[in-house]
C-alpha cells in the first residue's frame, strides 16, 4: 500500500506514538519527537485544549473550584513538560466559562514556569480589536513571551445574540479587528 520512504516515516510515526503511550503511561511527557521525511525534519509537540465546559449540576463543583482545578491542570502540565496549554472562549452558557482567555491565561502564566498559553480562540467580532490587542500583549509580557494567540469569528447563536452581533457580520468584523491588532502590534 505505502512504497518506499513513506513505509519508514509510517514506521517511526508508528514508534513515536508506541514511545508517547510509554511515556503518557509513566506519567512524563518530557521529549519532543523528531520525524525525518523527504529530507526535512519535522518536530511533534504536545499541547493541551479545554473548550473550558463547566456543568455544575453534574459535576456539583462551583465557578471558583472550576477555575481552581483548571489552574491546577496547567500547572501540572507545565511540569510535565507539555508544550502549551489552550483555552476556548465562551459567552453565556456552561459550555464554555472563559469570557476573557488573556485574564485566566494571565493567572496561569504567574503559576507556571515554560509552558506557552494560546488561545483558542479569541472571539473578535464580539470585543474592541485595541482591547484584545493590548490584553494580549500584556499577557505576552507577563508571560515572558510565551503567548500564542488564536483569533476566530465565532459561531454560537446564543454568543451572537447575547452581543446583540449579527452573525452575518462576522467575517467582515473579524477581519477588520484582526487587522487593527497585527497593526497595533
Amino acid at each position: 500500500m505505502y512504497s518506499g520512504k513513506n513505509q519508514v516515516v509510517l514506521r517511526r510515526l508508528a514508534s513515536t506514538l508506541d514511545h508517547l503511550s510509554e511515556v503518557l503511561q509513566t506519567g512524563m511527557i518530557k521529549f519532543t519527537c523528531t520525524i525525518g521525511f523527504a529530507g526535512r525534519e519535522f518536530v511533534m509537540r504536545i499541547g493541551l485544549f479545554s473548550v473550558v465546559d463547566h456543568y455544575p449540576a453534574e459535576l456539583e463543583r462551583s465557578l471558583a473550584q472550576f477555575y481552581e482545578e483548571l489552574l491546577a491542570q496547567g500547572v501540572l502540565a507545565d511540569s510535565l513538560g507539555f508544550d502549551s496549554f489552550w483555552l476556548a472562549e465562551h459567552h453565556f452558557h456552561e459550555y464554555g466559562v472563559i469570557p476573557r482567555p488573556a485574564v485566566f491565561l494571565a493567572a496561569l502564566a504567574a503559576k507556571s514556569k515554560q509552558i506557552r498559553l494560546g488561545s483558542a480562540v479569541a472571539i473578535l467580532p464580539f470585543d474592541n480589536p485595541l482591547r484584545v490587542a493590548e490584553d494580549f500583549a500584556m499577557l505576552d509580557i507577563i508571560s515572558a513571551g510565551r503567548l500564542e494567540f488564536g483569533a476566530g469569528s465565532g459561531y454560537l447563536a446564543h454568543e451572537f445574540a447575547g452581543f446583540a452581533v449579527d452573525a452575518e457580520s462576522r467575517r467582515e468584523r473579524f477581519d477588520e479587528a484582526l487587522a487593527i491588532i497585527m497593526q497595533a502590534w
